[in-house]
């Protein structure tokens, strides 16, 4: 009751301190859906025990991708079965791009029309063939415009336009095709979730936990949604997905909120943080990317903990400990979701129930390995391709799971440090190291 009389008075306060031209219609009646928390309470089980009920995994069928309009594929942040049988070698490395050391922002590369997108370090848009070839390049802003202020910029794409958001507080929609900016929005907060783009429409959270929805055609504001944030912040958890006519969003907080775009009211709220008194806490909240498949939605925090939520209610279908911090993406099967901890354990659990059905450190047989890498070693990214489980670590290495054959492991060493989402596209894997190197992998 405490909980909920707390979210009453903040959200009247918020909606009454914002223009009423420019601020998205809640049904108030729909705050009684808000104030559920998930406490995550330390589990006195051994979580670092091995568990081995199943040997195999059945995938949905594979596909060869052609575009990758998303960080993470599309809006849902749900990632296909792609096609990649290729044997992890660098087939070409180029560096095109300026790169500041000290900005350790996530960079996003996207694909369409047969080229690769990228924006880097001094706001300049390049798109290359995909044998990384330079075919034009657009810069966004001089220096003078952000002197010595580290930037970060969010992509996505329609597959005609660029779309991009950055900490400068701008968004903007690039015409590949003409070379040049179609419309820019400039609001002055920095931007700093991810940018989605769905049914003609961008949504995005600036640092002060507020949302904004932009019609992607022209870059006119829609309607904003202000939650709460905290004084010191961790980007990570701020983010934005959307499918099936419903917008999902985070803050720093640990809330998490659905927007129904059609009936454009709040369906539900929920909150995933155990630390009550986070303006002191060294730990702050970071989340893995939100996916959205089918009716269910999944999140997996630095907490130890994975959520499955259901997406009309915000009803918790099921949550379970993990052994370790897991800010990387989930993937879902058919019958399961797999988890990934930053520290190298791989989970399976049942997507109806969350019954835990595989759990192993599949670094136990790679110390000699994770002592060269040192304090760098952390899991960031994962995808199938071709019956095969692909982890790729921040240090460069790219671990390969038979998902018919657990114990079937290997990995190649890339690079030195990765700073960006793979693109999977035409049998080819591109990524992006920290120094602004491409690679094309095959």
């Amino acid at each position: 009751m405490k909980n909920n009389l707390y979210y009453l008075i903040i959200l009247f306060f918020l909606f009454n301190c914002s223009s009423k031209k420019d601020e998205l219609l809640i049904d108030i009646k729909a705050f009684k859906n808000q104030g559920t928390e998930i406490f995550l309470e330390n589990n006195k089980e051994n979580l670092s025990e091995e568990i081995k009920k199943v040997k195999k995994i059945s995938n949905y069928q594979s596909f060869n991708l052609n575009n990758w309009f998303h960080p993470n594929f599309q809006n849902s942040n749900f990632i296909p079965h792609s096609q990649y049988s290729g044997s992890l070698n660098i087939k070409k490395k180029t560096k095109h791009f300026s790169s500041v050391k000290s900005n350790i922002y996530e960079k996003n590369i996207l694909s369409f029309d047969n080229k690769l997108f990228y924006v880097d370090d001094l706001g300049s848009i390049y798109s290359l063939d995909l044998n990384l070839g330079i075919l034009k390049k657009f810069s966004l802003y001089k220096k003078k415009d952000f002197q010595d202020y580290l930037l970060k910029f969010s992509l996505s794409s329609d597959g005609e336009y660029l779309y991009i958001s950055d900490n400068l507080g701008n968004i903007h929609s690039y015409d590949p095709k003409l070379n040049k900016i179609k419309w820019s929005t400039k609001l002055g907060v920095p931007f700093v979730s991810n940018l989605v783009l769905y049914k003609n429409n961008l949504y995005v959270l600036n640092d002060n936990g507020k949302i904004y929805s932009f019609d992607s055609k022209t870059g006119s504001q829609n309607w904003s949604y202000e939650s709460a944030t905290n004084i010191l912040k961790n980007y990570s958890a701020f983010q934005v997905v959307a499918d099936l006519d419903k917008l999902i969003f985070s803050n720093d907080l640990g809330d998490i909120y659905c927007i129904d775009l059609v009936q454009k009211n709040l369906a539900w709220s929920l909150n995933v943080e155990v630390n009550t008194n986070l303006a002191i806490s060294n730990n702050l909240l970071q989340l893995s990317k939100i996916i959205i498949k089918d009716n269910d939605v999944f999140i997996s925090t630095n907490k130890n903990k994975i959520i499955n939520v259901n997406l009309n209610t915000g009803q918790i279908n099921w949550s379970q400990d993990l052994p370790y911090s897991s800010t990387v993406t989930s993937l879902v099967v058919p019958n399961n979701i797999i988890n990934f901890t930053n520290n190298g354990y791989v989970s399976i659990f049942d997507k109806a129930n969350g019954s835990i059905l595989y759990k192993k450190n599949i670094l136990i047989n790679f110390e000699n390995l994770i002592k060269k890498s040192g304090k760098d070693f952390l899991f960031k990214y994962a995808f199938i391709s071709s019956n095969y489980l692909y982890i790729v670590s921040q240090n460069g290495i790219f671990f390969k799971i038979d998902t018919s054959d657990f114990n079937n492991i290997s990995y190649k060493k890339i690079a030195k440090h990765l700073s960006s989402n793979p693109v999977i596209i035409l049998n080819n894997i591109y990524i992006l190291d920290g120094n602004g190197t491409i690679y094309q992998i095959n």
